[in-house]
């Protein structure tokens, strides 16, 4: 049972002025001023992912930013079936991203940064727990994870650079879960299997706002999900995970710009629909060969002080080949490979995960 775990700086929205809250044209005009200035100043907080790393995210400097903590890509194989039997499981995740490119709303590379390079090395560490409470027919569990994460950067003059948090934790993942029974067909093959569960995103990680790279989004996200297996062959098997999050508000703002007059008060990073996906073929010796990858739409724009933020939603879908090592039914590996192909307002290049699995 695995992890239940770039925006470019645009139009600068209206905010609220020291002593003249009213006064919309001259916060229009006060805007229109520092607007190409922090174009090109603008920083953005790169957050990191939760099991593969970040999404990086490159907002309006004003903005809340979405969080890292979401498990994009964290989860592959066989993702719908989970422990059935009272104990604890053990999970390990190791992911590598490499991140070269900064792109705009729209696809575009980012003029404002000098080939930028911007890696991040994460390790999850994940306890769950299965119970021998059945409830509707299926199993009670609950699990928990956080995640450590650095920042490696390099960015080349002349051109925007971002400043990143030194090591420390990410926020963290848990919540309870519901997970089915098998569904056997006539000849008692295991044919579908799938799960519920409730996470929560914590805002526990590491933040200085003094910085541009945060391990924590400090805000909490509601974070449901459900995760499912079909098996069309004995050997074949096609995976999901569909997500919704749930953005709660924060004042907590990484680096935003010192603009006299302006006041940042709250922000609130726009919700999210994505999923993750995966197809293996079992070819023998405890080896599976397959596909994997991720899609996340972002369906309503980012906010500042209630304001809504120009051209701050986020797309992006990554796929890549993938592997699977089944040593036994205890232990067993999945290694993920994901390229970008689709990549607005995020950064892009290629990822790597290895997720590592123990049931006791």
């Amino acid at each position: 049972m695995d992890l239940h775990r770039s925006r470019t700086p645009s139009a600068l929205p209206v905010v609220k002025t020291a002593g003249n809250k009213s006064s919309t044209q001259t916060i229009k005009q006060t805007m229109t001023r520092v607007g190409l200035g922090l174009f090109r100043k603008a920083v953005f907080s790169l957050l990191a992912t939760v099991a593969v790393g970040p999404a990086f995210a490159a907002p309006p400097p004003d903005t809340v930013k979405q969080a890292g903590a979401l498990n994009t890509g964290g989860t592959s194989f066989y993702d719908g079936f989970g422990r059935t039997e009272e104990g604890f499981s053990a999970l390990e995740y190791i992911a590598y991203n490499i991140s070269d490119r900064i792109n705009t709303y729209n696809g575009q590379e980012n003029p404002a940064f000098n080939h930028p390079n911007i890696d991040s090395f994460v390790t999850l560490h994940q306890v769950a727990y299965t119970t021998d409470w059945q409830p509707f027919g299926g199993f009670f569990a609950f699990s928990a994870a956080i995640p450590t994460i650095n920042f490696s950067t390099q960015f080349n003059t002349p051109g925007a650079v971002l400043h990143p948090n030194s090591y420390g934790f990410g926020d963290s993942t848990w919540g309870p879960i519901w997970q089915s029974r098998p569904v056997l067909n006539d000849a008692g093959r295991a044919v579908f299997s799938y799960r519920f569960q409730l996470q929560i995103i914590s805002p526990t990680g590491s933040f200085a706002s003094s910085r541009n790279l945060n391990q924590s989004a400090e805000y909490w996200i509601i974070n449901p999900y459900v995760a499912f297996t079909v098996l069309p062959l004995e050997n074949w098997e096609i995976s999901a995970r569909i997500h919704y999050t749930d953005n709660m508000q924060s004042d907590k703002f990484s680096s935003p710009p010192k603009v006299p007059g302006l006041i940042y008060e709250y922000g609130q990073a726009g919700n999210n629909a994505f999923a993750n996906f995966a197809s293996s073929y079992k070819i023998g010796y405890g080896i599976a060969l397959g596909v994997n990858g991720f899609y996340l739409k972002q369906l309503n724009d980012d906010t500042t002080n209630g304001i809504k933020v120009p051209n701050s939603k986020q797309q992006y879908l990554f796929i890549g080949p993938g592997a699977r090592y089944e040593l036994d039914k205890s232990n067993f590996a999945n290694f993920n490979i994901y390229l970008p192909e689709i990549h607005e307002n995020i950064s892009s290049g290629p990822r790597f995960n290895l997720m590592l699995v123990h049931r006791f």
